[in-house]
């Protein structure tokens, strides 16, 4: 019987295994790299740079920063229902701790799954910087600044502008936290970054060298103060929103409705608009460099509709006027579409002679979106506008410093994501995107969830939300959402997904994971209770599944038994047995459910978990075991804690 794995995904092996599979013969039997054989390899086709000069940013302890992505821990998420809304029926997370910790325990769950992901960090203006100056030890870290263990002597100081290491502190907090979301992106998706001149061409290098240059796809740059703020030589009116796919040749992003928009014009096919089939930058595209997009297309003069329009062929026919693209400055047009794609697309072709006598080709346009551009302006963009949303929400109270509007974020959701993605938001502050997520769900009608991710950061006690009883900003956040949720009813939407459940970042429920022997020390023995106090069965299997890479929202049926708690996750893909009474009676009740969903064609893998400490006897887990692999379990398929 295997032990299950106690650490969240090893990237480095994961590494190691993509190099197995494209050059086996550079992995030696212990498993290491031999790099001189990689380099000989590659060598062969002139892969190898020797070039020390490149260009590239460097930085005090990025060598740490990169490490630190790739470092495992077996930290764990806890189920905290009590903070929760509607627990059993939503698929929205909501993760108290820091992210980058979160994120490397989610990574088994969800890489490869997340279509976009949103960050919002610290712009690095100067002020406190809440992430520690020691990265050697993220979870330790974390527990010492939220008051879960003694201060052990790490300095957290305020990152200002006269520190020498001001540009390094916040780089290494952003390298490992970019690094470890992209592995989480989809194929197709994207991430998109808000930051401000302070650090946006840091930002821009170093998720250049993560993402990849090819894989950048805009600078979008958002006007939120129009007025300018009044300091400094120029008058600011705007911040960036930095854009990178996983994969630009995969991505997939989606046209965003034009305001007010509306089809002027309909055939038996649909509403439709008119757009000039000529491209209209003849400088730069024409016959000189675009010879195969110019050719004449013919129009029946003699055919009109109510609004003018002519029929179009690509083959001469009797009776039929030639048309070509008109000449411009003496550049001889082209059209945007070649031959064959004009005749397949016949049905969306028109003409129609203009008041100057020239006869034009048009594209009937069946939609009304267009892609987004990378100026966004509007009054649903500038800064104060979430500040007077949240105040809304709050009966005129103002709890959040700067929260971002929610149009601006549904606008990113908007482009990013369709029917059943996930967004990500991994400094999500006062939950704007889980408002964002739930109303463009609720006016487009297509399902999505979201997953946030807060440092659970102390509220000032004087401040107004402080006074008004709020302690972090997650249990402000979540708050936010659940009136967000309300005003969405209100408004009479009701097809959206109004839950979410929350998880506290937290050390390992299992004591040997954590380097702690049951009694504090020697090495466990079987009677060993290797459960932290304090915590309880459903604790351990959010953790399980976090370990074996199960999403958090599969169905759990729980099954109690005498001091005896079976959880039958997913129609019986894994089992899990836990408690402090477990007997051989507990194998047969899995045997036989596992029976139930063969007959029923439910099962194609299933495994069982077992908490060694759990079982009454040494005798009773054998007997157990036995009774697991005669309904049919392979011993690879049982694995104990």
């Amino acid at each position: 019987m295997d032990s299950l794995s106690i650490e969240s995904a090893d990237l480095i092996h994961n590494n190691i295994s993509q190099l197995r599979k494209l050059f086996p013969e550079t992995i030696l039997d212990d498993g290491k790299v031999d790099f001189d054989a990689l380099r000989i390899l590659l060598e062969k086709n002139s892969a190898v740079s020797t070039d020390t000069e490149r260009y590239s940013l460097q930085w005090h302890g990025k060598n740490n920063a990169m490490k630190l992505a790739l470092k495992s821990t077996s930290a764990t998420l806890l189920p905290k229902i009590s903070k929760s809304e509607n627990w059993n029926k939503t698929n929205n997370l909501y993760f108290e701790g820091d992210n980058l910790e979160v994120l490397k325990v989610i990574q088994k769950s969800y890489a490869g799954q997340i279509k976009s992901i949103y960050m919002d960090p610290p712009y690095n203006t100067g002020k406190d910087f809440i992430y520690p100056d020691d990265y050697s030890d993220d979870l330790n870290n974390y527990l010492v600044l939220t008051g879960q263990v003694a201060d052990d002597n790490t300095k957290y100081s305020t990152n200002t502008d006269v520190d020498g290491r001001f540009h390094t502190k916040w780089l290494n907090m952003m390298y490992p936290r970019l690094k470890l979301a992209r592995n989480l992106l989809t194929d197709n998706g994207a991430i998109f970054v808000s930051i401000d001149d302070n650090e946006v061409d840091n930002l821009r290098k170093i998720m250049d060298e993560i993402f990849g240059e090819k894989n950048f796809l805009a600078m979008i740059t958002v006007i939120v103060r129009p007025e300018g703020r009044h300091y400094g030589a120029f008058s600011k009116t705007h911040d960036f929103l930095l854009v990178y796919a996983k994969n630009a040749d995969e991505v997939e992003l989606n046209d965003i409705q034009v305001a007010g928009s509306e089809f002027k014009y309909t055939d038996e096919f649909g509403g439709f608009n008119l757009r000039d089939l000529r491209n209209q930058a003849p400088r730069l595209f024409n016959s000189r460099n675009r010879p195969n997009l110019r050719f004449p297309l013919w129009v029946n003069e003699g055919e009109l509709n109510d609004n003018g329009f002519m029929p179009v062929s690509t083959v001469e026919l009797d009776g039929w006027t030639e048309v070509w693209p008109i000449v411009v400055n003496g550049n001889e047009s082209v059209y945007q579409w070649g031959r064959d794609k004009i005749a397949n697309e016949i049905n969306d072709v028109t003409a129609r002679k203009g008041t100057d006598g020239v006869i034009r080709i048009y594209q009937k346009r069946r939609k009304t979106t267009q892609k987004s551009k990378t100026l966004w302006t509007g009054a649903e963009f500038i800064s104060n506008r979430g500040t007077k949303e949240t105040q809304a929400l709050f009966d005129g109270k103002t709890y959040f410093d700067f929260p971002k509007p929610v149009e601006l974020i549904k606008r990113i959701a908007e482009i990013s994501t369709s029917e059943d993605d996930i967004m990500l938001d991994a400094f999500s502050g006062s939950g704007t995107t889980a408002d964002a997520v739930m109303r463009l769900a609720a006016t487009d009608e297509k399902h999505r969830t979201y997953m946030l991710i807060q440092y659970p950061e102390l509220i000032d006690a004087d401040s107004p939300a402080g006074k008004d009883g709020y302690r972090t900003i997650p249990h402000l956040a979540e708050e936010r959402i659940r009136r967000s949720a309300e005003k969405l009813k209100d408004e009479g939407f009701t097809m959206f997904d109004d839950g979410f459940k929350v998880f506290e970042l937290a050390p390992s429920n299992i004591k040997s994971w954590n380097g702690i022997s049951a009694d504090g020390q020697g090495v466990l023995d079987f009677s060993s209770n290797n459960l932290v106090e304090g915590r309880v069965d459903e604790d351990l299997l959010y953790e399980i599944l976090l370990k074996k890479g199960l999403s958090l929202n599969l169905n759990v049926d729980v099954i109690h038994e005498d001091g005896v708690t079976i959880f039958d996750v997913a129609d019986g893909m894994l089992f899990i047995i836990t408690g402090t009474n477990i007997t051989r009676e507990a194998a047969e009740i899995v045997a036989k459910k596992r029976n139930e969903y063969d007959s029923e064609g439910l099962i194609i893998t299933s495994n069982v978990v077992l908490l060694d400490a759990g079982f009454v006897t040494t005798e009773e887990k054998l007997n157990a075991m036995s009774i697991l692999e005669n309904s049919g379990y392979d011993n690879s398929e049982i694995e104990s804690i």
